[in-house]
């Protein structure tokens, strides 16, 4: 019962305090499955290296491919079959992403080069828009542990790049096409994210 109370108080923190993200260097030693189970929704993990930031994000919204997942505080992100195509509350938010033929290529491979569209805010908040050149570049077989939990997964990285930047996403693959865990290219300064799904 402490476990769960605990794990409930990550989730609702940040709402006394709305401009406030969950700031810790890991949220990890409070997380407990069997807790976690007992709440009756998907649960994933978002953490923001370049803000020393995580939080406990639940699924806030649908609408076809595109499910959004937000903190109690508002922040939020939105994965695309798993990809990410947008950000909100982050700072230097990337506004949208055209995921392109990323998630065919990682279930079925191919190694040639697809553009990707890109836009984010820049430290003005003003829209900066970029075109990318990605393509897979490596595949392995690994058993990723969440939770206490191991699972098969393929780890598969994404190289982009133009001539201005070159950024290395990675995905942790199930044998069922589920991305259960990812670190993925946000923006220039905000980075990268890591989202990891606790609970499905």
């Amino acid at each position: 019962m402490r476990r769960l109370l605990a794990l409930c108080t990550l989730l609702v923190a940040a709402a006394c305090a709305p401009q406030r993200v969950v700031v810790t260097p890991d949220l990890r030693p409070a997380l407990d499955r069997a807790a976690l189970e007992t709440l009756g929704e998907p649960v994933a993990l978002l953490e923001v290296p370049a803000l020393g930031a995580a939080a406990l994000m639940r699924v806030s919204a649908r609408n076809g491919p595109v499910t959004t997942w937000s903190t109690v505080d508002a922040r939020a992100i939105s994965l695309e079959d798993g990809i990410l195509v947008a950000t909100r509350g982050l700072g230097h938010d990337l506004m949208s992403a055209e995921p392109g033929r990323t998630r065919a290529r990682l279930v079925r491979g191919g190694a040639d080069w697809a553009p990707r569209f890109f836009s984010w805010l820049d430290g003005e908040d003003r829209p900066v828009f970029a075109t990318l050149l990605c393509r897979i570049e490596t595949r392995r077989p690994e058993r990723l542990e969440i939770l206490g939990r191991a699972r098969p997964v393929t780890r598969v990285t994404e190289r982009c790049t133009n001539p201005d930047h070159a950024v290395t996403n990675t995905y942790w693959l199930g044998p069922d096409g589920v991305i259960w865990k990812s670190h993925q290219w946000a923006s220039p300064d905000l980075g990268y994210v890591e989202i990891e799904h606790l609970i499905r």
